[in-house]
């Protein structure tokens, strides 16, 4: 009974005079305020995504790759012929595994486009082997396939001549030193893969080289390499690399963006972050099993292929986002006349001592 009492007395005091005016306000207000958040959901419509799913590609090709590659420079440890063999073979698979006919088919063509000292490197290394070694009548150099590009044409036009000339001395590399004919023309392959290796005898040897000033952005990666002629078949070997390089923050790293990464709504694309260790790793590995197995009469190729898991479907609220970013800015204007009126009351009854009136009645 005294609950309804106090009901009743706000209420005639609220509907008194000029103060039902200010109720009126008091709710009309919050009502409007409201109102508005409903716009961006009336307004814009709910956007819904199928589920994802992707077809599989080529392990070297640049279809997946997020930037472009740095460093074209493979450094090997230890500095032995054995070691050397194995870096050869490496870059060999990273200029033959894949789809050589094609732009970005192959490692080494996503190489050569982010690097214009690695493409002329290799032009000039193409034809120097085959001037020097010799090869099969009738074939055509790297340099000649690019002579009939002409030289005032649009930079749109020399773009496409420069990936027409990279793409032909992929193609002809590849058909000199591929898996099957490798053997017969190992002189002139040779020369060639020679100008994309450095030896060291020390890990800290190669580490400094490649931290010089000089040589900032030239090596692709680092390989510390097993000795392969022991008769051990535990074989381990280290890739250091530019994108493996990680602050003093990693423990923040690992466990804010992966996380975000992963459990994010939208398809993530972080997977394509490791494109260049990917090929890399799998280059080495051919390399060292045809190094290990001596019985083999080719080198080793194992054909790889990526493909990403599918995306299970998901809708983005754009409207709902966008109202529940002005949210609580609206909440505080909404309900401020409120709060106001409500403290200007209960000051209103302190000042009056109207508690202590009651309770003497």
């Amino acid at each position: 009974s005294q609950f309804l009492a106090v009901l009743q007395k706000n209420r005639r005091l609220k509907t008194r005079g000029n103060l039902l005016c200010c109720t009126i306000v008091e709710i009309i207000v919050p009502t409007l305020f409201f109102a508005v958040l409903c716009l961006p959901k009336a307004l814009i419509e709910q956007t819904y995504y199928n589920d994802e799913f992707y077809s599989e590609t080529s392990l070297q090709s640049s279809f997946w790759t997020l930037s472009c590659t740095e460093g074209h420079l493979v450094s090997y440890v230890p500095n032995s012929e054995p070691a050397r063999d194995i870096a050869r073979d490496t870059v060999r698979h990273f200029a033959c595994d894949g789809d050589p006919s094609t732009a970005g088919g192959t490692f080494f063509q996503t190489i050569v486009e982010c690097s214009n000292e690695a493409d002329n490197l290799f032009a000039a290394s193409m034809a120097l082997a085959e001037t020097e070694f010799g090869t099969s009548e009738g074939s055509e150099t790297v340099s000649e396939s690019g002579s009939n590009i002409d030289e005032n044409s649009s930079d749109e036009s020399n773009a496409e001549g420069e990936e027409l000339v990279r793409v032909l001395g992929n193609e002809r590399f590849c058909s000199l030193c591929q898996n099957n004919v490798y053997g017969v023309n190992k002189n002139t392959c040779d020369a060639i893969l020679d100008v994309f290796i450095q030896g060291f005898e020390t890990e800290s040897e190669a580490a400094t080289s490649a931290l010089r000033p000089e040589n900032q952005g030239q090596v692709l990666a680092i390989l510390l390499l097993p000795d392969i002629q022991s008769s051990s078949d535990d074989i381990r070997y280290t890739v250091r690399m530019n994108g493996t390089v990680m602050d003093s923050d990693y423990g923040r790293f690992s466990a804010t963006k992966f996380v975000e990464k992963w459990d994010a709504v939208e398809p993530s694309d972080y997977w394509r972050r490791y494109h260049d260790f990917v090929n890399i790793q799998n280059a080495v590995d051919q390399a060292l099993i045809t190094a290990k197995v001596s019985s083999l009469s080719a080198p080793v190729s194992i054909l790889a292929a990526i493909k990403p898991f599918p995306w299970i479907n998901y809708s983005v609220n754009l409207g709902g986002a966008i109202a529940a970013a002005f949210f609580p800015m609206i909440f505080i204007f909404a309900f401020i006349s409120t709060v106001t009126m409500a403290m200007k009351s209960v000051v209103g009854e302190k000042e009056l001592r109207l508690r202590e009136g009651m309770q003497m009645m």
